[in-house]
């Protein structure tokens, strides 16, 4: 709690600093997210951040123990008030957090409808970990904070990537979950799922080897991309760019016969030839020369596509990579597909 609290008045300060002057107001519920309220209060407080706390609910002991001693350490250095003071311009949404399900009622639920008020009178609004009323899990919501920013702990939460247009900018902070599953006891940290990787460029850069001065096509690699049924180029148009940029020395795409030349057109850079009709093809143009195979972009799903899959799948021992059609196909039965792998 000190940790989630810290880091999102840490971020709070650094995207309103021109606003923060003019003080901040916290709504804050009974459980755990009101407790991350109180830190960010005290935080911000101690600052020397005029903050005005709205507690909607209080904390007990006996549910969240950790919220009352946080409401504790900070109730001195803030101001109490039952509503928020004219023209707030920082509101920080602490009433619910990723344990609630269903419809905002009573007192939270008229506390929501006051922020959004207040945030359609020109206030910014922060929401710690979800805005309160969205289900941090579907993104589902009868009425919900809309946030300006949302300060998710750990990890960005699945039903706010599915409610984006309540959330504003979504900013993960990392609070030591990774490094609290690390040190834990082994079968403590076996029990507890990892949390979710966002990918992005960082991501992917740290994974790509570096590519030496005199690297060519040659030292590269090679990889086929199968796909593109009829009227369905832009899949594997969209994998072979993006396999070109990663690096890779070679990519031959086999496609449809009618989409060879939208396809070359598209991508002159990419060997382009039709799926393959025999075994001998099979292995000139991927099991031999590939170092790893793509199936699936824009497909289709038909007997000939699955009986291509299975073709391909039986004769090459690479590294294969199965997405959309590839696996609709053997929709029903999965026994089918697993033999193959």
């Amino acid at each position: 709690m000190q940790r989630a609290g810290i880091a999102a008045a840490g971020e709070i300060s650094r995207r309103y600093s021109d606003r923060l002057p003019g003080g901040a107001v916290v709504f804050t519920g009974p459980g755990n997210n009101g407790g991350d309220g109180w830190v960010v209060a005290g935080t911000l407080a101690r600052s020397g951040v005029e903050v005005t706390v709205v507690e909607i609910a209080k904390a007990k002991t006996a549910k969240s123990p950790d919220a009352v001693a946080e409401r504790e350490a900070a109730i001195d250095s803030v101001k109490l008030a039952d509503s928020a003071p004219d023209g707030a311009a920082i509101v920080i949404d602490a009433l619910l957090g990723t344990g609630f399900e269903g419809e905002p009622r009573g007192k939270i639920g008229e506390a929501i409808a006051t922020i959004n008020e207040l945030h359609e009178r020109g206030a910014r609004v922060a929401a710690l970990d979800v805005p309160s009323g969205l289900d941090a899990t579907t993104g589902q919501h009868s009425a919900c904070v809309v946030a300006d920013l949302t300060l998710s702990f750990g990890g960005v939460k699945r039903g706010t990537l599915l409610a984006r247009d309540f959330c504003g900018d979504i900013v993960a902070l990392d609070i030591g979950l990774e490094y609290a599953r690390a040190t834990a006891g082994k079968k403590r940290a076996t029990s507890v799922p990892p949390l979710p990787m966002l990918v992005d460029a960082e991501w992917v850069r740290s994974r790509i080897p570096p590519i030496r001065f005199d690297a060519h096509k040659g030292t590269r690699k090679h990889l086929a991309i199968v796909g593109s049924g009829k009227g369905m180029p832009g899949a594997v148009v969209l994998a072979s760019r993006a396999a070109l940029r990663s690096g890779i020395g070679l990519v031959r795409v086999l496609v449809g016969p009618e989409n060879v030349s939208p396809v070359l057109a598209a991508v002159p850079s990419a060997l382009i030839t039709d799926w393959p009709s025999n075994e001998t093809q099979i292995k000139a143009e991927i099991s031999t020369w590939a170092h790893a195979v793509v199936i699936g972009p824009g497909l289709g799903k038909s007997e000939e596509t699955r009986s291509l899959v299975e073709r391909i799948l039986s004769d090459s021992t690479i590294p294969a990579l199965l997405d959309a059609d590839a696996l609709n196909v053997f929709e029903g039965d999965t026994k089918s597909l697993g033999k193959l792998l």
